[in-house]
C-alpha cells in the first residue's frame, strides 16, 4: 500500500497527489461507520456503493429522498452486510439545533463514527457578483460551508469516540485558482479548504482524529454538466473512477496524514 510522506505541521507541504497505483483494500473499511454527505448522487454514490461492498457501516444524507432510496436499493442488491441509516436533510436549512438533534440519534444507534465525508455541493449560479442574488448566496454558502461546520461540530463526540477517525471535506479547482463569475462557489470553497485546516490544526496532537481536504478534479457528474453545458463529459472521469483520494483517507494508509489536500491522480482509473 503506497503511503505518503508527512512532516510537522510547520513544514508540511500543502497539497499531495496520490499515485494511481493505489489499490483500495475493502478490509480497511470493513465494520467501519462512515457518514456521508451529499450520498444520492455523483460522487457521493459512487463512494457509499464501493463502501458498502467492503463491509462499512453507512449512515447516508441528502435532500434527495428519492435518490437515497434508489442508493439503498442499489446497495441491497450488492448484499451489504448492513442496511444503510439515510437522512434526508437538505443542507442548505441546517442549523445549530438541527444538527445537534441529528448527533443525538446518531450517539443512540452507533458507539462512534470513523469517518465523516462532506460531499454535498451545488452550483450556485455563474454571474458577476454585483449580480448574485442574495438567496442564491446564502444557499450555496450554507451547503458548502455552514453545514459542513454545523455537522463536524456537533459530531465530534462520535469522532473523539473512534480509535482513528477521518473528517473530509471536499474543495475544487475554482477554490484555488478563483475564477470570474464563480461567485459564491468559488468563494466558498477557498473558505471549506481553511475550515479544513484550522480543525486539523486544533485536533492534530489533541486527538485521534484527522482533517484532510480532497479535490476530485472534473468528473462527469451533474453539476459538471450544469457548469459546462457544451463540454463532452465522456472525457472525464466517472464519478467511480474519481474515488481514490477519498479511499485512501478512509483506509487510514496513512494515519498521520492530517491538513493536507489530495489531489486527483494524474491517471485516474
Amino acid at each position: 500500500m503506497q503511503h505518503l510522506t508527512t512532516e510537522p505541521a510547520s513544514q508540511q507541504p500543502e497539497l499531495y497527489r496520490v499515485k494511481d497505483s493505489f489499490k483500495f483494500i475493502p478490509e480497511s473499511v470493513a465494520s467501519k461507520t462512515i457518514m456521508l454527505t451529499g450520498a444520492a448522487d455523483g460522487i457521493g454514490r459512487a463512494l457509499a456503493i464501493a463502501l458498502g461492498k467492503a463491509g462499512t457501516d453507512l449512515i447516508l444524507l441528502d435532500k434527495n429522498e428519492k435518490g437515497l432510496d434508489t442508493l439503498a436499493d442499489e446497495l441491497a442488491s450488492h448484499n451489504v452486510k448492513k442496511d444503510p441509516l439515510l437522512v434526508p436533510l437538505d443542507l442548505a436549512a441546517l442549523t445549530e439545533d438541527i444538527a445537534a438533534d441529528l448527533a443525538t440519534q446518531i450517539s443512540q444507534a452507533y458507539t462512534g463514527i470513523d469517518g465523516l465525508v462532506h460531499i454535498a455541493g451545488i452550483l450556485g449560479k455563474l454571474t458577476p457578483l454585483s449580480q448574485y442574488p442574495p438567496f442564491l448566496w446564502r444557499q450555496v454558502w450554507s451547503t458548502h460551508l455552514d453545514a459542513a461546520f454545523y455537522l463536524t461540530q456537533a459530531l465530534t463526540p462520535q469522532l473523539r469516540a473512534a480509535p482513528q477517525a477521518q473528517v473530509i471535506f471536499t474543495t475544487a479547482d475554482e477554490g484555488v485558482l478563483p475564477r470570474a463569475y464563480w461567485g459564491a462557489y468559488a468563494i466558498s470553497k477557498a473558505s471549506v479548504q481553511t475550515l479544513a485546516k484550522v480543525w486539523a490544526e486544533e485536533w492534530r496532537n489533541t486527538t485521534h482524529i484527522r482533517v484532510n481536504t480532497v479535490n476530485p478534479g472534473p468528473v462527469a457528474t451533474e453539476q459538471r454538466r450544469q457548469a459546462f453545458p457544451a463540454e463532452d463529459t465522456s472525457q472525464l472521469p466517472r464519478p467511480d473512477q474519481a474515488l481514490t483520494s477519498y479511499l485512501y483517507l478512509l483506509s487510514q494508509a496513512d494515519a498521520a496524514l492530517s491538513g493536507a489536500t489530495l489531489l486527483p491522480p494524474t491517471n485516474e482509473q
